[in-house]
């Protein structure tokens, strides 16, 4: 069985529409949340596009990690609790396919929503600077690309996220580890973005990031999917 197939049994089986309508809610509170902070930092009109497109992005990433997290262990811990990945292992299927189609399923699902979320987000505060006139200044080509860069370096710590969170599932086969390891990784990340302004600074960083995630996530992969036992 292909990739793709696994893929789509495993859309069929957790009922993908209705973890991508979860995105929803999401966004919405994202959007309440860009309007509040930004209106609340920035009663006096000094603060410019890059720093309020930096704390945006980052926040809209804080949010989609939980969501990534619960994407886990819907999608990896559930199988172990619940025996179904028995079923799985029984098909004359390569068990790192079966996992490998599972990790792919969440990037997916977890990069397109945050994506979607992170465009929205930023039409919403093009769209409120217009009416409000909330930033000091006028967006100019250079916040485009900023906002790019940014989005596109959240996206590689997502997929990052994802390999570690899928590692963590497949160790410990319980969701409550999968936040609580998780936590360790937000906080990573939080430290990173915070302290570094420089892309050319920020995109080794998270490309060493996650390069380290995939090794953790393959060796662990191989080392643990054969113990079924839930914990």
């Amino acid at each position: 069985m292909s990739i793709s197939s696994l893929m789509r049994l495993e859309a069929r089986k957790i009922k993908i529409h209705r973890l991508i309508l979860f995105a929803i809610p999401i966004t919405l509170v994202l959007i309440y949340a860009t309007f509040v902070s930004i209106y609340g930092i920035n009663q006096t009109h000094a603060s410019s596009f890059a720093a309020i497109i930096k704390m945006m992005t980052a926040t809209v990433w804080d949010f989609y990690f939980f969501y990534t997290a619960y994407l886990v262990s819907k999608i990896i811990v559930e199988e172990y609790v619940n025996c179904t990945v028995m079923i799985l292992f029984t098909y004359s299927i390569p068990r790192r396919r079966i996992f490998f189609a599972k990790i792919l399923s969440t990037s997916v699902i977890s990069l397109t929503c945050q994506a979607v979320s992170q465009t929205i987000c930023f039409i919403f505060l093009l769209t409120m600077d217009r009416r409000f006139s909330l930033v000091n200044g006028f967006i100019t080509r250079v916040d485009y690309i900023e906002w790019t860069q940014y989005v596109l370096i959240d996206l590689l710590a997502a997929a990052a996220s994802v390999l570690f969170l899928s590692a963590i599932a497949v160790i410990r086969k319980s969701s409550a580890s999968v936040f609580l390891y998780g936590i360790t990784f937000l906080f990573v990340y939080q430290v990173i973005i915070s302290q570094i302004n420089e892309f050319s600074i920020l995109w080794p960083c998270y490309t060493a990031l996650f390069l380290g995630c995939a090794f953790f996530s393959t060796v662990s992969i191989h080392r643990w999917m054969n113990r079924l036992t839930a914990k």
